[in-house]
């Protein structure tokens, strides 16, 4: 299908980042309701944390190709 007839047939395309995914969870009522309110506010939390902590690693191979140009 191509873009427009997926649109015209209401098919949307899936988040395509974690932050992504996790806006559309919060605007979520099912999955809220699923998940109960203590446990879905610590879920987002953790997974924005998770995230952060994912987004700010340095990994082995960046600092060898990067550091050395330093």
């Amino acid at each position: 299908m191509t873009e427009a007839e997926r649109g015209d047939a209401g098919i949307v395309p899936l988040p395509e980042s974690l932050p992504e995914a996790l806006g559309e969870m919060q605007r979520s009522d099912l999955v809220r309701e699923a998940l109960g309110e203590h446990l879905f506010e610590w879920f987002i939390a953790n997974k924005r944390a998770e995230w952060n902590e994912h987004r700010t690693y340095v990994t082995g191979l960046e600092l060898e190709r990067n550091l050395p140009r330093l």
